[in-house]
């Protein structure tokens, strides 16, 4: 048989240029020959797409979820208690219970610190009832309106004067309450603990409604991003926000009036803006009585002073005027906005919340004193001349813009040091020893740590085994085409396709799976991640971008174009392993003969499965000895559950690779142990086929004789193969002489 000679490679280049022409004329070819195989086999290429566009969305959406879970936990975190990044109070071992904001400002964090630390804003917070005017008796609108040329109009709703007599009066009590019990003397009087507007907007049916009450610096509060969705701006003098669900209780609107009243002990409260005045009072009064006690006006005096004189002169010195244990200020407000939601002002869990203005909260505590009070009469002066940012309940700190920065960690442990960095920095100026810190937002995220670590972690297992499932599923595909289409690779290779043709040609196969698959499964993601966005934003009121984040593109793409690079990889070294007269000759067994050579390594080759065996294991040490401990005494849990991940999928392809290694040994073992354990007696096949030797030459049947055994049979071949001369030509015999 004549051998089927090869041309060199040099040779084959040049041949394949003749035969293929031009690189255009060969793309042409190439995505020709593709396409005619995409067509005559839909299914396996609509399995291959399908793999290819499933990883390409699951990768994007997930990858856009796990980066903006951290922005959803923190918005859910804000919504739930409010966008403060730290909250400062009094400490509680100094007795007092509110702040001097004036002296936060003044001392001016920037100067200290930094400009980076001058986002904050006091607030002032109280518990109060509230009604609204439309709902109380008929008499308090007309007294409302007797008194509004009052210089105090609420006047006519604390104790009955010439304004509140005939409202508030004992025999107008029956006639607004009757269901009012008598007193021992038969007449219903007014329960002393309430004033005049308690009588007529409750009864011992109907109790108040309470209301948390924050006054707030609006400007200060927009500046420090203090809730970002609020847009009401600064809230004007002697008016309120109400939040929807307590307007909804009151009944009331836009425009309506609504008093609240705020019931004062200074006995309970020692350290509150009215015991702080009127010690003031008392303090400067004694101090001018002292003064006067040794001046010669006192000593030189015609007439000595008694004690009275010195109480009219003096009355806050000489306890004349004292401060009322508890008294109530009853203030009108008119509703100047409804506030459809916290608006991360206030925690969301506050649905009866109502928002004022802290710089003219004085100015109308002021007025709505009540004005038959004489020991009050001198600090409502002083009150109307202060400011209640001395008075704080609370100083707010955000961080400087871009706030959200520290938060965009899925570590709590990260983000916790960011925020702590910050807030420790405040503390020390301020003052640690006589301030208690809270950071609500860092606290409320400290219940989903845990969740954003699981959730990070399978979805990356997810992504994992679908990313394995379509390289698996695109690499079946492949090697059934290498597999089908042997002879016509060997012919096209005959004609002149080089090693690198048919390299292009597999690679365009697996593209021609990728690339449409990678535009589909970006717009399916898109998509998908649209209406879940918008999905989220309608349940839970927090929003977050619509389009699918950088990281979930760029993992997309690289999966993308990677897997259908990967998957042809196998293939491609099958089709380029195969001689070409092997691929022509169909008739012949595909099965070759194996081939075992043993080299020494004197020639100081790199033995490749050494390498790989030796970087295995010592990225296996590393994990153990040295990220393992790291993660176990740092508490990082997300690279404690990635080296779990990682050594569970490592055991997982040792055990495979065991499993091949004793298939053999298994299967010969369950072999041996079914025969041993079946019955002896040859089946009726085998005793039909097989005669004894005494038999045959007893009967000497024809078939006896016909029948051969095979060793038999081969000797006999093997004989005449060696009979046979070297030389199938014949010598001529000389010729005679």
């Amino acid at each position: 048989m004549q051998s089927l000679e090869v041309e060199p490679h040099g040779a084959e280049d040049k041949v394949g240029r003749a035969a293929f022409g031009s690189w255009r004329a060969q793309s042409r070819f190439l995505v020709g020959h593709t396409c005619a195989t995409v067509c005559s086999s839909k299914l396996n290429y609509c399995l291959g797409f399908s793999a290819c566009m499933l990883v390409v969305f699951v990768s994007a959406v997930v990858m856009s979820v796990l980066s903006n879970a951290p922005v959803v936990f923190l918005r859910l975190s804000e919504a739930e208690v409010g966008e403060i990044d730290l909250q400062l109070v009094s400490a509680g071992w100094t007795g007092a219970s509110l702040l001097n904001y004036t002296t936060v400002k003044e001392d001016s964090l920037s100067s200290a610190i930094g400009e980076a630390y001058t986002f904050h804003s006091p607030r002032v917070k109280f518990q109060a009832d509230i009604m609204a005017l439309s709902d109380c008796h008929p008499r308090a609108a007309a007294a409302a309106a007797a008194s509004a040329r009052h210089p105090f109009p609420s006047q006519w709703s604390y104790e009955p004067s010439s304004l509140t007599a005939p409202v508030c009066n004992d025999e107008a009590i029956e006639a607004i309450d009757p269901g009012r019990k008598p007193g021992p003397d038969g007449v219903v009087r007014r329960d002393p603990a309430k004033t005049c507007l308690q009588v007529l907007c409750s009864s011992e049916y109907t109790p108040l409604t309470q209301a948390s009450v924050y006054a707030i610096d609006s400007a200060a509060e927009v500046r420090m991003g203090l809730g970002r969705a609020y847009t009401f701006g600064v809230i004007p003098p002697s008016s309120v926000l109400l939040h929807k669900n307590l307007a909804t209780i009151l009944g009331v609107s836009v425009g309506d009036t609504t008093y609240v009243s705020l019931s004062v002990r200074t006995q309970a409260q020692p350290n509150s803006v009215f015991r702080h005045f009127f010690q003031t009072l008392v303090d400067d009064d004694t101090a001018a009585r002292d003064a006067f006690l040794n001046s010669t006006a006192y000593t030189n005096a015609s007439e000595p002073w008694t004690s009275s004189d010195l109480a009219n002169a003096f009355p806050y010195a000489e306890g004349k005027y004292r401060l009322p244990w508890a008294f109530r200020i009853n203030l009108p407000l008119t509703v100047a906005g409804i506030l459809p939601s916290s608006l991360g002002k206030f925690a969301a869990s506050d649905t009866q919340a109502a928002l004022v203005e802290l710089g003219t909260l004085a100015t109308a505590l002021a007025d709505a004193l009540n004005a038959n009070t004489t020991e009050l009469q001198d600090v409502r002066s002083m009150l109307g001349a202060s400011s209640m940012a001395e008075f704080a309940s609370e100083i707010n700190v955000n961080l400087p813009p871009p706030r959200i920065d520290p938060y965009l960690s899925s570590d709590f442990d990260t983000i916790q040091k960011n925020v702590l960095r910050f807030t420790s920095k405040v503390v020390y100026a301020l003052g640690f020893n006589q301030l208690d810190a809270d950071e609500p937002i860092v606290e409320n995220l400290r219940a989903t740590r845990f969740f954003s670590l699981f959730l990070g972690l399978i979805l990356n297992i997810v992504i994992f085994i679908l990313s394995g499932l379509s390289v698996l599923l695109i690499y079946s595909l492949l090697m059934v085409n290498v597999e089908t289409r042997t002879f016509e690779m060997g012919t096209m290779r005959m004609l002149g396709m080089t090693k690198a043709g048919v390299v292009q040609l597999f690679l365009l196969q697996a593209f021609a799976y990728a690339l449409p698959a990678y535009v589909v499964g970006m717009g399916v993601s898109q998509l998908a991640f649209y209406l879940l966005a918008n999905l989220f934003e309608s349940s839970t009121d927090v929003s977050i971008s619509p389009w699918l984040s950088p990281a979930g593109i760029i993992l997309a793409t690289v999966l993308g174009l990677t897997i259908p690079v990967i998957s042809a990889l196998a293939p491609i070294r099958t089709a380029l392993g195969v001689s070409l007269v092997a691929a022509l000759q169909v008739s012949r067994s595909k099965q070759s003969a194996v081939k075992i050579s043993l080299e020494r390594n004197e020639d100081g080759k790199v033995s490749w499965a050494l390498v790989v065996t030796g970087s295995t294991l010592a990225v296996f040490g590393f994990l153990v000895y040295y990220l393992l401990p790291l993660a176990l005494l740092s508490f990082n849990l997300t690279l404690l559950l990635n080296i779990f991940f990682g050594l569970l999928i490592g055991m997982l392809l040792g055990l495979a690779l065991l499993a091949l290694n004793f298939q053999h040994m298994i299967e010969r073992l369950l072999v041996f142990s079914s025969s041993r354990g079946g019955s002896r007696r040859p089946s009726p096949l085998s005793s039909s086929r097989t005669s004894s030797p005494t038999s045959c030459a007893t009967a000497r049947r024809p078939s006896c004789t016909r029948s051969r055994s095979p060793s038999s049979s081969l000797s006999r071949s093997r004989s005449r193969f060696k009979s046979r001369p070297l030389s199938t030509r014949s010598a001529r015999p000389a010729a005679p002489a």
